[in-house]
């Protein structure tokens, strides 16, 4: 009997798991935050930027230069990136400094 239990215990966590809305690359690279903030890879079930290109293809790099994943998110590394943004042409924020355009 307890091992039933325990198998049944097991199987309820995994369907939980699913419910909860657990993602894969196939599902972030889907959602609309791939486009808007380059969260186009799956990391422990939620999306995140897990390579430099999802943030390349992003909204953010295009507008504010950051165009770098780096634990998750998308951030300034290289003062191309900050010069070819919007944040620069219209704000003056052209070089990289600690993760953001400035």
């Amino acid at each position: 009997m307890p091992r039933l239990a325990l198998t049944l215990a097991l199987l309820s966590f995994a369907g939980l798991g699913a419910a909860a809305g657990c993602k894969t690359d196939a599902n972030c690279a889907n959602d609309c935050l791939c486009q808007q903030r380059g969260w186009c890879g799956a990391s422990w079930g939620r999306c995140e930027a897990t390579e430099d290109a999802h943030c390349e293809k992003s909204d953010l790099c295009r507008l504010n230069g950051l165009c770098h994943a780096e634990a998750g998110k998308c951030v300034a590394k290289s003062d191309e990136g900050c010069r070819a943004s919007r944040a620069c042409t219209h704000l003056g924020a052209c070089r990289a400094e600690a993760g953001r355009c400035k």
